[in-house]
């Protein structure tokens, strides 16, 4: 009753916003980059070494191949927990978690193309359910005389995966911290070029440093596209504009004349340079003519450094 319930309330909005259910689907599936057949296993392994809270695209290397090695024993340890309830004649009980978990699980594992390690958590809490029924199993389907090994066997499995996962999320957490540290890093060196609300961040990193800098982020391509070169120019013309390249990359078209501006000091994005002109220096100058004293725009390039803390 509840699913008919709330599947009501999906179509009618589905149908109220957006003119229809496959209107609805093929706006999701357009925010996402595309929806389809896309294995990503892989993807989501990789995210589970505490390295990145969010692989898109997932071309990372592998940090620690060992990590992930606990989540190839889950599925084993849930199937074994169903079996356990069905000898029980309980069936329903770890089933439904299972069944619960896939349906879950499985668009990411297999329809998106990238990846986050919050992602799963849903399924692996469900799947927590047969796993219990496994252990369970495990310590009353022995004799008595092994009983006390088969525990200590269990007790040291959930030592060792509490520790390597504090491990890895200290690890997530530093990641964490130096990239959000690095975005209020280029929020302050843009607000001394000048780039303060009202203003606009466009390119590689624009929603959080946007967020930081108090401006406006808008992106002409991909899942995250909300503005046009021609909409970017003309804002350009009445407050201060900044674009994020990637390293080794070259900026759009538009902004290829801009002279770019080191910001040195970032940790986990690699540095970044901004072009433009310095409008902090301009302003000191006496009034210009009104096209003359329009905002100009500015680049803001990422590169790569040598040496730590600078670039």
């Amino acid at each position: 009753m509840g699913d008919a319930k709330n599947g009501g309330r999906c179509i009618a909005a589905s149908r109220t916003l957006y003119g229809g259910i496959a209107a609805r689907l093929n706006r999701s599936s357009a925010i996402e980059g595309g929806i389809g057949w896309h294995i990503a296993v892989g993807d989501i392994l990789r995210t589970m070494d505490g390295g990145t809270m969010l692989c898109r695209p997932c071309t990372r290397a592998w940090q620690h191949p060992g990590a992930p090695v606990w989540w190839f024993v889950l599925p084993l340890a849930a199937a074994g927990g169903v079996l356990a309830a069905a000898r029980a004649r309980r069936l329903a009980t770890a089933l439904i978690p299972v069944l619960c978990g896939l349906s879950v699980a499985l668009p990411y594992l297999l329809l998106i193309d990238y990846a986050a390690p919050r992602f799963l958590l849903p399924a692996h809490a469900l799947a927590a359910v047969p796993v219990a029924d496994c252990a369970l199993s495990l310590t009353t389907s022995v004799r008595p005389s092994l009983r006390p090994a088969i525990l200590t066997l269990i007790a040291t499995l959930v030592a060792a995966q509490t520790v390597s996962q504090y491990v890895l999320l200290t690890h997530a957490v530093q990641v964490s911290a130096a990239g959000n540290g690095d975005y209020t890093r280029i929020a302050a060196d843009l607000r001394t070029l000048g780039v303060r609300p009202p203003c606009l961040i466009t390119g590689r990193l624009a929603t959080p440093v946007g967020y930081e800098a108090r401006c406006t982020s808008g992106q002409t391509a991909g899942h995250n596209r909300n503005a046009t070169r021609t909409a970017i120019l003309q804002t350009a013309r009445s407050e201060p504009v900044a674009v994020l390249v990637r390293p080794r990359h070259r900026p759009p078209a538009y902004a290829r004349t801009w002279t770019p501006h080191p910001l040195p000091g970032l940790r986990s994005h690699h540095g970044c340079e901004v072009p433009g002109p310095n409008w902090r220096r301009r302003r000191q100058h006496k009034p210009q003519p009104l096209q003359a004293s329009r905002p100009q725009p500015t680049e803001l390039r990422p590169r790569h450094h040598t040496t730590q803390l600078r670039c």
